[in-house]
């Protein structure tokens, strides 16, 4: 890319890299870390006209839930719950990615729930993650999120 002046490297992450939610730390953690390479190449190739984007969507319906593994039955109901009543299937998201890309951004968040969140975290981290801690703390984030999921709000 650098010889011919220029491109674009587009990396595949999630929303839990960028949010952080609970019960999800290992797959949180390997998306942080994509999210972060991009962040870095980013700066790094910018002077060599390339481009970066990182792809951060929330849950939608793909193949996943066929390899996923859990540690309790509640991280299963979950899963299958944000899988049956995503609002975006794997075409719309993948158009909106695409979009992110033409428009050079670095981060693409296709469903309005991702961005609403990452929104509240980027203003108000100590908010955002009391809150959490308080929502796990008194056992309400489980109910609260399954419902969410039922409604489709999480996509």
């Amino acid at each position: 890319m650098k010889a011919q002046g220029g491109g674009h490297i587009l990396n595949t992450a999630s929303a839990g890299g960028l949010l952080c939610m609970q019960e999800m730390a290992p797959y949180n953690t390997s998306k942080a870390g994509v999210v972060a390479l991009s962040e870095t190449l980013r700066s790094e190739l910018s002077p060599y006209g390339i481009g970066v984007t990182v792809a951060c969507p929330m849950f939608f319906n793909t193949h996943l839930l066929d390899e996923m593994r859990y540690t309790d039955e509640f991280q299963a109901e979950f899963a299958k719950a944000t899988f049956a009543n995503a609002r975006m299937s794997a075409d719309e998201v993948a158009r909106a990615v695409v979009r992110a890309v033409e428009r050079r951004k670095l981060y693409a968040v296709p469903q309005a729930s991702g961005k609403v969140l990452w929104g509240i975290k980027r203003v108000s981290p100590g908010f955002f993650f009391g809150f959490m801690a308080f929502l796990n703390r008194t056992g309400v984030g489980r109910r609260l999120f399954m419902w969410m999921a039922g409604k489709g709000l999480l996509q």
